[in-house]
């Protein structure tokens, strides 16, 4: 189901959603008056919703800046936050046809405040906003759309009140709530993020994980059978089968095809797939990695680097080391189930250099085995760790994973994550944070 259109409710009139654009992550993102010059009173809480760490946009889609164009005036308040969350989550799926797009069939209405833990605060004046956008809401729905007003679960019973009974109105508490209320997928990024953390009795969790999924589908399948729609029932047969045989391309050839369709009991087949069986896969693979970095002696002598001290590794951030560099290793053990296939990569992001890949080592594991890394000198101001982790053979992620390593733009790294996780690869990602003593 792509949106066809989004609409952020104002007290004087309904706010219509023109276009997304990407920025170069170094400039402030904006919100711009039709494709004008003119940026409109709230750019500036738009920029600190977008921008880590005050905001959450970053959170879910990575590093970037936007230009965000609007039909008319948003000039205060932040019941706007909810309405262009959605927007940059459905941005982010490529599912977004633009206001004049033509193969959208989704309309959604949505005010409301959005904190930094994800959740869906109140707003004021649901009546006068309902009242400011009746009449476009009535247009869309005589012109076939699927309407969706979403408000917080403390704004639903008065907007209720205000609208036909026959109108889709959702309280949410969450945005997670407000994107399966709709039926699409969360980002990976903030998924990966929001799974438990991996426990010592993880191998029955993972069983437990598998054993929901299977029912979840098997409640689906006979949904669809009953319903007598066969052909989505066969394509979600057909993509577990690619899943357990490792062929991953064709898994993910399978899913965007039926996210193209136009079929509710598809979708939301598939999002359960996608969130409750792939994604958490892919979250406890990358968990049952443990890696560490040693320092060894350094032939410079030089004492920063001479240390015998073993660092644990952390998604996100490394063990500090000395500003000019020094000889390490790594030390990869799984703690998987299963027989694994991993692959570690460090990369130099040094500007204004494309990226330039320093070390690339693959390893089949089995439970409880670990490998290490070749000696390599590095330069902690600009070096990052790629971890990936699968119990399907590498033949069909592997070049997911290079692409990724050697992406030089945020989108393009999205992109090759969101492949690797939605198809049940782990990735784990790691940067150096300069610092003068290693201690």
């Amino acid at each position: 189901m792509n949106l066809h259109k989004l609409i952020i409710p104002t007290t004087r009139h309904a706010v219509q959603l023109l276009s997304i654009t990407i920025e170069d992550p170094k400039i402030k993102s904006v919100v711009c008056l039709n494709d004008s010059f003119q940026a409109l009173p709230i750019s500036a809480e738009y920029d600190q919703f977008v921008r880590r760490p005050t905001g959450i946009i970053e959170k879910l889609l990575g590093p970037a800046a936007y230009r965000v164009d609007v039909s008319a005036p948003i000039t205060q308040g932040d019941s706007w936050q909810l309405g262009l969350c959605l927007a940059h989550i459905f941005h982010h799926h490529e599912m977004f046809t633009g206001i004049n797009g033509g193969d959208g069939d989704l309309v959604i209405w949505a005010t409301g405040a959005v904190d930094s833990k994800f959740r869906i605060n109140p707003v004021d004046h649901i009546a006068t906003k309902i009242a400011a956008s009746r009449h476009l809401l009535e247009k869309e729905i005589l012109a076939g759309k699927k309407l969706v007003l979403i408000v917080a679960h403390e704004n639903l019973s008065t907007l209720r009140e205000h609208i036909p009974e026959d109108w889709n109105a959702y309280g949410v508490s969450s945005i997670a709530d407000a994107c399966a209320t709709i039926g699409i997928g969360m980002p990976t990024d903030f998924l990966s993020k929001a799974s438990p953390t991996a426990s010592p009795t993880g191998a029955l969790k993972s069983k437990r994980r598998g054993q929901t999924a299977i029912y979840l589908m098997g409640v689906l399948a006979a949904a669809m059978l009953l319903l007598g729609l066969n052909t989505p029932f066969q394509s979600l047969r057909d993509s577990y089968r690619y899943e357990a045989e490792g062929e991953l391309r064709a898994l993910r050839m399978e899913m965007r095809k039926v996210s193209r369709q136009k079929n509710w009991v598809a979708t939301n087949a598939y999002y359960f797939f996608e969130v409750f069986y792939l994604l958490k896969k892919s979250r406890h693979l990358e968990q049952s990695l443990n890696i560490t970095l040693q320092a060894l002696e350094d032939v410079t002598n030089d004492p920063q680097c001479n240390s015998t001290d073993t660092r644990t590794v952390i998604n996100g951030s490394m063990p500090s080391l000395p500003d000019q560099g020094c000889t390490v290793k790594f030390e990869v053990t799984s703690n998987a189930e299963t027989n694994v296939r991993i692959w570690l990569a460090l990369i130099s992001h040094k500007e204004p250099t494309e990226p330039l890949i320093l070390m690339k080592h693959g390893a089949d594991l089995k439970p409880g085995q670990r490998f290490v890394t070749p000696p390599i000198t590095v330069h902690n101001d600009t070096t990052r760790l790629v971890t990936a982790i699968s119990d399907r053979s590498d033949k069909a992620w592997l070049k997911w994973l290079e692409n990724l390593l050697e992406a030089s733009s945020a989108e393009r790294k999205e992109l090759e994550i969101d492949r690797l996780t939605s198809t049940g690869v782990g990735v784990l990602q790691t940067s150096w944070q300069p610092y003068f003593e290693l201690d």
